[in-house]
């Protein structure tokens, strides 16, 4: 497994580890639709969240932001998982750090443009 890879994957668990002890439950990991594939997706009583994992150093966060191809994804797949479920969707950008450190952001229609 090429270290990147590694590094994405221990991203992804440590978010899902974070997002279930804020009470939310695991829908799907890395869910393939006809339109994207969808790091992490989340629900509540309330909502879904389509999470994207970006594992990032202080030094390559802004390597690491939403291509243009990313954005497309990321709504395509927003609008697929939305037209399924009988909820509000919202998109979430997670970072995680070397030290292991997440951070949230919501992220809004202006953003995936």
């Amino acid at each position: 497994m090429h270290w990147s890879h590694a590094r994405g994957e221990a991203a992804e668990l440590k978010v899902l580890e974070e997002m279930r002890r804020r009470g939310y439950q695991l829908v799907r990991r890395r869910l393939r639709t006809p339109v994207a594939e969808l790091d992490l997706v989340m629900r509540s009583l309330a909502e879904y969240l389509i999470i994207e994992v970006k594992s990032v150093t202080a030094r390559s966060f802004l390597q690491h932001r939403l291509s243009a191809r990313q954005k497309v994804r990321l709504r395509r797949g927003h609008a697929w998982v939305q037209d399924r479920v009988r909820a509000d969707v919202r998109l979430i950008l997670a970072t995680v750090d070397e030290k292991g450190k997440i951070e949230l952001f919501n992220l809004s229609a202006a953003d995936l443009q």
